[in-house]
């Protein structure tokens, strides 16, 4: 019985060291390289227009986002509590949306509400630019389009402050 015990023991210690080390890195390949020069890309607005994404003089939120993912729908109450801090807001935000159907992102738009500026993935330029693997995706840029941090996930208060601090 003891010797069924330490091999149970045994194999849930290697799977569960396997699966840190596998959160581990899978953490670090997701998002853009820290430090790292993001070009400015041209990307549609929800009207059709072409915008350029790049930083407009101070630091840049760009969030990544999809209609259908929950924890972005969750996460946008933070971002809109910058949205009504408006030109005391220390960084500017822009949401990009890696929707598939302007209709989906038409109603999330209304429905969230998102009043950032909505930008589209139409070809996906973005996600590869900012190596978007998994939603949401928070990048925040300098004023000169370098990454200063990448927030994988749900982001809660305590994220949104330490943007609001970028340097």
């Amino acid at each position: 019985m003891k010797r069924v015990l330490a091999r149970i023991f045994d194999v849930v210690f290697v799977l569960t060291f396997v699966a840190v080390i596998w959160s581990l890195v899978r953490q670090q390949s997701t998002g853009a390289e820290p430090g790292s020069r993001i070009d400015p890309l041209y990307l549609k607005t929800l009207s059709g227009e072409t915008e350029l994404l790049k930083p407009n003089g101070r630091p840049l939120l760009v969030a990544a986002v999809a209609s259908w993912c929950g924890a972005c729908k969750r996460s946008n109450v933070h971002l809109e509590a910058l949205f009504d801090m408006g030109k005391e807001a220390p960084i500017d935000v822009v949401v990009v949306s890696v929707d598939e159907s302007m209709d989906s992102l038409q109603r999330a738009a209304r429905s969230w509400p998102i009043r950032h500026r909505i930008l589209t993935d139409h070809d996906g330029s973005f996600s590869r630019a900012f190596r978007v693997e998994a939603l949401p995706t928070y990048t925040l840029l300098d004023e000169n389009g370098r990454v200063i941090d990448v927030h994988v996930g749900p982001a809660g208060a305590s994220t949104i402050r330490t943007w609001l601090n970028p340097k």
